[in-house]
C-alpha cells in the first residue's frame, strides 16, 4: 500500500515538471507525455509483483 501511494505522489510530480521538461528539452507534448508513461510503467510494475509475496 505504501508502494502504490509514493507512486502516486511521484506520479504528481513527474505530471506537474511536465511542462519544465517539455520546455527544457524542446519536445512536443506527446514526447513529453510517453516520459510519464514510461516512468509510470517503471514504478507500477514491480509494485504489483511485489505485493504478491505480501499477499
Amino acid at each position: 500500500m505504501i508502494g502504490v501511494l509514493i507512486a502516486a505522489i511521484d506520479s504528481t510530480i513527474v505530471v506537474l515538471a511536465l511542462p519544465d521538461i517539455q520546455h527544457d528539452l524542446d519536445v512536443s507534448l506527446t514526447s513529453a507525455t510517453r516520459v510519464v508513461v514510461a516512468y509510470l510503467l517503471v514504478v507500477t510494475v514491480p509494485a504489483t509483483q511485489m505485493g504478491r509475496p505480501g499477499d
